[in-house]
């Protein structure tokens, strides 16, 4: 039986992606010119989804390295990464959770040699674990087949190894594969960007003019159809890991004189083409990653001009003041992990009141908001386990730039839940029956200050309760108790 390890498989820094995919303009250019870029402009909401791709066996093997290991802690700094890239355009991500499944023990052995697919007589070890060049479009059969795919959400498919390329991406299923090695660099929002609908820049067929005037001009209709990308061909030699046509120092475009359009007009090319996530210079890409304004606005045309196929992977703002897993506590035992919320947004937990046990609906701002901020969590905050709902506090999403008018206040969720029993506390008696300094503080256990008869047993006079809880924060009553 051939085996081939995946420690040592080949991989290049290539994206694999039908260039056939991408969505016809529909007069994008007309509507992109038309978007003032300092008004806000229509929020997008997209879930996402990750899948751990084992072997026949059930084995998930990063080549003894922990850092290209699944884990939901590398999932959601996946997700942060996707937000703090896509955020400043009003696109954000929801993660809607993770799953795992074995890759069947009859995968095909296909391998990619001299630019062909070559198939061999015997099973692949592997299975989808490695997901070979040759096999992508088989992998999108089986996972379609046999409904391994969240219907509501873009998927994101983690085997532990890729041969002969780094990604992969399917406009038309809403796929991508992304090792969780690069969750966290260009890769994720590379493959992302395929998926609504947006091209690498590199292109046999763009001509060298952006003005749409010139009579060469075709940038709008051919390539990456984004004016504001560069015609290129590409800056790396296929399969070979080198850069020809690239100062990997500076970034810097250099040509020989081999690379010209169709027309034998050198390609003019800057450092930004150079570091665009769409390109094929990753050095580059890795060092200054960068998106023009162009792409992002047609990433956002393109999927609000396809209600069909996007509307379902959709979600709401409100979706992002929900935690994405653990539990809010209502009353009873303490029998819950509490909620957690994803990183990559920069939140204020502020101070509320109201009559709300469990959490205000989004829609509801009648709360009062205080002054104090019980929680603050940066947009890079690496603790995922603080991010979470502090009692008694509203949450406050500090989007940049602002979201229109239109959403209202960003404060929402007022949770202030008074039916945990105190820990403690104290009485304070004031003794001549009016508020001054002459008291008599008494302290209290959690026996004594949870006692259904305390009130009670209190003689007559005026009084000031202090309930203290687990979570720091103080219930205060006053009471005026007479002889009756």
């Amino acid at each position: 039986m051939l085996f081939i390890s995946a420690f040592h498989a080949q991989e290049v820094d290539d994206c694999v992606f039908d260039a056939e995919e991408v969505p016809e303009n529909n007069q994008i250019t007309s509507v992109l010119f038309d978007v003032e870029p300092n008004n806000p402009i229509e929020t997008i909401v997209l879930n996402v989804f990750f899948w751990k791709v084992n072997d026949p066996n059930g084995n998930y093997n990063p080549g003894g390295n922990p850092n290209n290991d699944f884990t939901e802690y590398k999932v959601l700094e996946g997700v942060a990464h996707l937000n703090r890239t896509y955020n400043k355009y009003n696109i954000f991500f929801k993660y809607v959770g993770y799953d795992s499944f074995d890759s069947p023990p009859n995968t095909t052995l296909l391998i990619y040699q001299g630019g062909t697919c070559v198939v061999y007589p015997d099973f692949d070890p592997h299975g989808y674990g490695m997901i070979r060049r040759c096999q992508i479009s088989d992998f999108w059969n089986y996972v379609n087949a046999n409904n391994l795919k969240h219907p509501n959400a873009i998927n994101i498919y983690a085997p532990y190894a890729t041969e002969h390329y780094r990604g992969a991406a399917s406009y038309g299923n809403s796929f991508a594969i992304v090792k969780p090695q690069d969750f966290t660099n260009f890769v994720n929002p590379h493959e992302i960007a395929h998926v609504l609908g947006l091209g690498h820049t590199r292109s046999t067929t763009e001509n060298v003019p952006r003005d749409p005037q010139h009579p060469d001009f075709n940038a709008s209709t051919t390539g990456d159809r984004i004016v504001e990308t560069a015609a290129i061909n590409r800056f790396t030699e296929p399969f070979s890991g080198t850069y020809p046509f690239v100062n990997l120092q500076t970034c810097e475009y250099v040509n020989d004189g081999s690379q010209t359009d169709s027309n034998g007009v050198p390609y003019v090319v800057f450092p930004q083409d150079v570091s665009n996530i769409m390109s094929d210079c990753s050095p580059c890409m890795m060092q200054y990653p960068n998106f023009f304004n162009e792409q992002f606005l047609a990433m956002r045309h393109r999927v609000l001009s396809n209600p069909t196929k996007f509307q379902p992977l959709q979600n709401t703002i409100a979706s992002l003041y929900e935690p994405y897993k653990g539990e809010y506590y209502i009353s009873g035992p303490v029998t819950n992990e509490p909620p957690l919320f994803q990183p990559g947004f920069r939140y204020r937990f502020r101070e509320c009141q109201c009559d709300c046990p469990e959490p205000s609906p989004y829609n509801d701002t009648s709360f009062t908001i205080g002054n104090t901020t019980l929680l603050m969590v940066e947009v890079d905050e690496t603790d995922f386990s603080s991010i979470t709902h502090p009692n008694h506090s509203a949450i406050q999403i500090l989007f940049n730039p602002p979201l229109p008018s239109s959403y209202g206040q960003n404060t929402r969720k007022c949770y202030d839940n008074w039916n945990r029993a105190p820990i403690g506390g104290k009485i304070t008696k004031f003794n001549d029956g009016v508020f001054n300094a002459n008291v008599t503080i008494t302290t209290q256990d959690s026996t004594s200050i949870n006692n259904p008869n305390l009130i009670q047993q209190l003689d007559p006079g005026l009084y000031k309760i202090d309930k203290l809880y687990e979570d720091g924060a103080i219930q205060q009553n006053v009471i005026y108790k007479d002889n009756e």
